[in-house]
């Protein structure tokens, strides 16, 4: 599959919308606005399935009676999958709600073992998420959180992650609801080739791992 970039996918937009192709993204006022359309077409497409290329495992490593932790990396486009500490070979949970973490935190005499549950507060002047763990860590662990993390697409060749197909259609279908009809194919027409080169894309991407979805009665 080749790898399409931020600019080609703008570009790729622009001929189906019967304009110029430009060499960068901020040669035209309008290419600017398709590349917002193009941004906001990705971010959507992300949000629609936990994509194997978007899976990322951003590793904590506890210290002794430090309870909060940056996820460093995760930003704010971010899912969590799965927690998993590595050296005791265990899966930790996510805390039962804000309140019940704040609780087993903040008494006068809090609990240190190894951490079994997390929860998330707050980010990092960095614009990541803020992790607590409970019970507070007694000793370095090595705490595993396998994430999905959102792109920013902040550069011409920034590659598109997931299928860009469902990009392109989508953000010319913004692009089009934007300009009216013009005698080209029609926003509901485009949605629904978008919605169809989305649902291909989220099957493809299933059956790389099947077993993924596969549920097991224990």
């Amino acid at each position: 599959m080749a790898i399409v970039t931020y600019l080609e996918a703008v570009n790729r937009v622009l001929v189906r919308m019967r304009e110029g192709q430009v060499a960068a993204i901020g040669e035209t006022e309008y290419s600017e606005l398709v590349a917002a359309f193009v941004r906001q077409a990705n971010s959507e497409i992300e949000d629609a399935h936990d994509w194997i290329d978007l899976r990322e495992t951003v590793q904590l490593v506890t210290q002794e009676a430090t309870f909060d932790y940056g996820l460093t990396g995760a930003g704010q486009g971010f899912r969590v999958l799965h927690v998993h500490e590595d050296t005791l070979d265990y899966t930790l949970r996510r805390a039962r709600s804000y309140a019940w973490m704040n609780d087993k935190l903040l008494i006068n005499d809090p609990d240190f073992s190894e951490p079994l549950y997390w929860d998330w507060n707050g980010r990092t002047s960095n614009g990541d998420p803020i992790i607590n763990l409970w019970p507070i860590p007694d000793k370095p662990y090595q705490v595993n959180f396998n994430v999905i993390i959102k792109q920013v697409l902040d550069d011409d060749g920034k590659r598109i992650i997931v299928p860009d197909l469902p990009v392109v259609l989508r953000a010319t279908q913004l692009a089009l609801e934007e300009r009216g009809d013009d005698g080209g194919p029609s926003a509901p027409s485009l949605g629904q080739q978008a919605s169809s080169a989305l649902a291909d894309a989220v099957m493809y991407d299933i059956n790389m791992y099947p077993a993924d979805n596969v549920w097991e009665v224990v």
